[in-house]
């Protein structure tokens, strides 16, 4: 199976922290689909994927807890708790080959990072970070002066989304960018 480049690394989850002594590896599912998880033979970790690292899939598992479902990942390299620990907070990513095609317009939420937030005609800052949220994902946006407001980026908040232009158009709806 010949590698990926970094430009077609798609962001599949990230790691909370390890799990057992193993080395096996507790990740927030950033996909829906269990079924796509439990298809894959490599992966890629890291902080970007520029710099992930390819790593084999050795075993797939799923917790149901309060918080949502997470997935237990066993990679053949990583065989230990510390191994598996030093990983925290790395995103885990895959080749878009491995995953199934996308239904419907989407955008991989990586690449909302960056863009300038418009409402009404006016700026209301850019998009700092995009969080992992249960029900779905959520914008963060930095807005100079003021406190960083939460924006659930689900298709009745976003109007426009323009990665060429650099923006992303939001409707807010009363109190969404309160202080």
């Amino acid at each position: 199976m010949p590698s990926a480049d970094a430009q077609s690394l798609r962001r599949i989850g990230r790691i909370l922290r390890a799990h057992g002594v193993l080395g096996e590896l507790k990740v927030l599912p950033a996909l829906p689909d269990d079924e796509v998880y439990t298809d894959l033979e490599r992966v890629w970790l890291g902080d970007t994927p520029e710099e992930a690292a390819e790593q084999a899939v050795e075993s797939v598992r799923f917790q149901h807890n309060a918080k949502g479902r997470l997935v237990l990942l066993g990679l053949t390299a990583i065989t230990d708790r510390d191994a598996a620990e030093s990983q925290r907070g790395r995103s885990v990513f895959a080749a878009a080959s491995d995953l199934p095609a996308p239904e419907g317009e989407t955008y991989d939420v990586d690449l909302l990072v960056g863009l300038e937030v418009h409402a009404e005609g006016q700026r209301i800052g850019r998009v700092a970070e995009v969080l992992d949220m249960p029900a779905h994902p959520t914008l963060v946006i930095e807005r100079e002066g003021r406190p960083d407001a939460l924006v659930p980026a689900v298709p009745a908040f976003i109007e426009t989304i323009d990665p060429a232009a650099g923006l992303l158009v939001i409707r807010p709806i009363d109190g969404l960018l309160d202080d």
